[in-house]
């Protein structure tokens, strides 16, 4: 079910950016040891601004998916959207010689 993958994703993006925020001791989140993990390691994959903006557009698609006809077509441009920002934040700038 394509809306159950983007709220899952959407929640996972939300939950990376709380830790990433608030530390992995927050009472926000209700996670054990191995999630901790998990949400730590996407955390590092990206700025937080990167995280906002996953989570901004995952949040995005669940609405737009109420309203698409096409479910698979609006979830792959969101994610598609999502690899763009992955992509931007890990480019190395080299100083203009």
């Amino acid at each position: 079910n394509v809306k159950m993958v983007a709220s899952k994703l959407a929640n996972v993006f939300r939950n990376a950016m709380v830790f990433d925020i608030c530390g992995s001791e927050t009472k926000l989140l209700e996670i054990d040891e191995s999630e901790k993990e998990i949400l730590s390691f996407i955390a590092k994959q990206f700025k937080r601004y990167g995280l906002v903006k996953i989570g901004q557009i995952l949040g995005r698609v669940e609405r737009d998916l109420d309203l698409n006809i096409d479910e698979r077509y609006t979830l792959e441009a969101a994610l598609i959207s999502c690899i763009l920002i992955l992509n931007n934040e890990n480019e190395v700038k080299t100083p203009a010689k």
